[in-house]
Parts: C-alpha cells; structure tokens; sequence
C-alpha cells in the first residue's frame, strides 16, 4: 500500500482531537479539542512512543495547532473560554500566550517558525493576527470587507510572506505579509464559507474547501495553481464540511478532512498525491463525526489527522511513493520453430502489486521491444517472483529479441533484452538421397515421391 497508518495516543483515557508534526512526525503534538478533554496537551518528540504533558494554561479549548519544520515552534489557536494564541519556541518546554480575548480557530507558520498567522473569530471581523518574530509579537491585520469573521488562514512556509485567509463569505491573498490583501476566489461562488484553506511553500498552489467548524455548512473542495487567479473544482472528494486541509511544499500531496454528509460520505477523510486530480478515502472510524484536524509534511510522506469524538487516537500517515516495477529477463527456453518460453522475475512491485506482467518482443537482432511491439501477458495483482509465459505464432529460422516487463500505476518496468533465434529447417537436394543416416532425423517429410525432396528438422 502507498499509504499505512498507526495510532498514538499520549493518554488512553482521554481524546485528542488537534494535532500538529514536523518534517517527519518524529514530533507530535497531540490536543484536546473543544467538546471534550479540552484542558490537555501533550508533546512527543520520538513519534510517540512517549509523551510529555503541555499545561500551556488551563481551558485550552484547542481549535489548531501548527509546528515547524524541526518542531521547535509550535503555535496553538484557542477559543471559546481560552480566547489565545498559545506558543513555545523551545520544543513545548515552556509556554507564552498572546490574550486578545478572541476566537481564534485556525493558525499556520512558515518553516523556521518566524511567521505565524491565526483567525480572528469574534470581535472585529475580517481580521487575521500575523507575527514576524517568531510569535513574540502579534499586529491585527484586515483581510477585505466581507463582515464576516476568518475561519481558515494559511501562509507560505519558504518565509510566510504568502498568506490565504477564509471567511464566511470571502477568500483572500496577501503576498507582504498581511501588509494587504486581495480577493481570490472560484467565479460564481458567492458568500461560501471557507472551512479550510492551505497552500504551497512559494504560496502559488492553494486549496480552498467549502464548510465551517459548527458543521452547518457544506460544499465543494477548489484548487488553484496560479496563485488564485483560477480554479477547479475537485469533485472527487465530493460535498462534506470541509474543516481542515493541508498540502505539501510543492502542492501535489495533499490530506483533507471534514464532517459527514449524511449517509453519503461519512466521517471524510481525503488523500491526493496529484495536487487534488485524484482522491483517496481512508475509512479509519467505524462511527463519529469526521475530522477536524489534519497536516502534512512538507515533503509529503508523513500525515497527521485527528477525529472529532469517536475515540482516542490521533491517527499518523506515511506514504511511499509507488515507482514502476523492477523486473529482469531471463533466456527463453523450450525453443521451437514456431515458440518459444519467456522467462522473467518481478525483483521488486514499486510499493503495491503489479497489474499485468508478460514480454514484448520484435523480429531482428537490434533494438529494444517495447509494449508497442508484440506482446504476451496475464492480468492479476502480482508481487514478486519468478513467472513464464509461451510465445507463440513466430516465424522459423529468425533471430528475435525479448524483453520482460510489468506494470503499476506508476507505469511500466522492462528487463534486459536477451536474443531468441527460432529453429529452422534444412531442405535436401535429389543428390542426397539414400545418404540419409538412421539417427541423423527424428522425423521426415515426403513431398510426392521419395526421389523428389527430404525435408529434415536440424
């Protein structure tokens, strides 16, 4: 499979429902949401394997949280009853919070940690918090005029300087740093309430998704690779309340989570590693909400997602890409006028089975036959190991060339080219007749009477 989960939790008698990792989930942190367990946190620097609490105050209430690339600067979004933003610049050994005595309920950071960002969901609206100094500092920053609050916002993790942000009716772009900003939403969607929005390291590819944190709204996932100035919408997760979404530096692996649409997509837990073209859903709750929490890393192999209340685990991802097969060819054995036996060896499936395996072949005695050329194959899922397969319908006496091959849904792998040579066979002059010797054939042909022609199989 390309892609395996596994299971943490730092405290088995509670839930974690927000969660953030760093480049390569060797540090977690792992939050209580806001229906429950909400006064606890806890930090790992091992994967998980063990854990280390996190009082960064009491009544957390936890909306999102965001880590950097190592894991030093984490950065925790509040509201309801803890109204804060919450972060430590020391691996979560100790904690400061900034107190504007508002909602917060989505934050983001660049890679090293000196730019943040988090939603401003009560009081004035329209308004974003963005830090430029490792979270030391925060300025309120007006994204537009939609009079609505900022549910989602994002930056660019190269230096932050790229930054989305939602609100319940708009969605818009600051490429100084919140300095300003600018609307940049799909045509025709008009007063959508962005649930989630993430974007890549340079800020050019961004995905928006319809939905809101109280699960009343549901909608559609868009995304953009020029910056906003266009959109598609991607159908294949279909409609949900989209409440979290995350990408990879370059935009290709992205992870998408949300609440249920009814019977129709239940407890939405999305993955695409082709920028949002092509979906994957991971049925991982047997019952529940869905999920609120999810991030990638930013090279795209490792995933965090938390649920909403079905249980107690913050799930984590790994994903490994699938190459196409590695395959060898071996002689063709069983050699015939007309057939001949390929031989080859699937030595390794790419990271999932393969779909078809076979060889490719093509008269003369130069040049590599591809599956353009002729062709002999099963269909199945393959591992690896050795297979054969007859070639059948060739001409006597000509030099062939052989190859073996298999395919994934990465695409094709070839082994190396062996030479094949059919069997021929000879004709006899009237001159050699009564010359034939006893064991010289093991099978003759007459053609009219015996003094006109002998044909002998060498």
């Amino acid at each position: 499979m390309a892609m395996s989960w596994s299971t943490v939790n730092p405290d088995n008698s509670k839930k974690y429902h927000r969660v953030a990792i760093d480049e390569d989930a060797s540090v977690i942190v792992s939050l209580g949401g806001y229906w429950n367990d909400y006064d606890d946190g806890y930090f790992s620097s091992n994967g998980g394997s063990s854990w280390t609490s996190i009082n960064y105050t009491k009544e957390r209430y936890a909306y999102s949280a965001v880590c950097d690339s190592d894991g030093s600067h984490i950065l925790i979004a509040r509201a309801y009853s803890g109204k804060q933003i919450c972060y430590s610049v020391n691996s979560g050994s100790t904690w400061s919070c900034y107190n504007d005595e508002n909602y917060h309920e989505s934050c983001d950071c660049d890679a090293d940690g000196s730019v943040g960002i988090a939603a401003v969901g009560s009081g004035t609206k329209d308004r974003v918090l963005v830090s430029t100094d490792s979270f030391a500092n925060w300025s309120g920053k007006t994204v537009g005029s939609s009079n609505a609050y900022v549910t989602s916002v994002c930056c660019s993790r190269t230096n932050g300087s790229v930054m989305y942000a939602g609100t319940g009716a708009r969605l818009y772009k600051s490429t100084d740093t919140g300095a300003n900003w600018s609307e940049v939403r799909p045509a025709g969607d008009t007063n959508k309430s962005w649930g989630a929005v993430a974007c890549s390291s340079d800020g050019s590819v961004v995905i928006a998704c319809v939905g809101d944190h109280s699960g009343g709204t549901t909608g559609s996932v868009y995304t953009s690779t020029d910056s906003g100035a266009n959109w598609t919408e991607r159908t294949g997760p279909g409609t949900a309340c989209w409440d979290a979404v995350d990408m990879s530096d370059d935009g290709d692996m992205i992870i998408l989570g949300g609440f249920d649409n009814g019977a129709t997509n239940r407890q939405p837990l999305y993955w695409s590693k082709d920028g949002g073209a092509n979906w994957t859903k991971e049925s991982l709750l047997a019952s529940g909400y869905g999920w609120c929490s999810v991030r990638c890393s930013g090279d795209g192999t490792k995933f965090a997602a938390g649920n909403m209340d079905y249980d107690k685990y913050v799930r984590i991802g790994t994903y490994t890409a699938v190459v196409a097969p590695t395959v060898t060819t071996q002689d063709v054995t069983d050699k015939a006028k007309t057939t001949g036996t390929g031989n080859g060896n699937i030595t390794n499936t790419g990271g999932e089975n393969c779909t078809r395996r076979g060889f490719c072949y093509k008269a003369g005695t130069s040049g590599d036959p591809t599956t353009a050329d002729s062709v002999v194959y099963d269909d199945g899922s393959y591992g690896t190991g050795a297979y054969t397969k007859g070639i059948t319908g060739l001409s006597a006496g000509t030099a062939y060339r052989v190859r073996a091959y298999a395919v994934n849904s990465e695409g094709t792998g070839y082994g190396t080219t062996v030479d094949y040579v059919t069997t021929s066979e000879k004709t006899l002059s009237k001159a050699s007749r009564g010359r034939i010797k006893k064991n010289a054939l093991t099978k003759i042909t007459i053609r009219g009477r015996i003094k006109k022609t002998v044909t002998k199989y060498l």
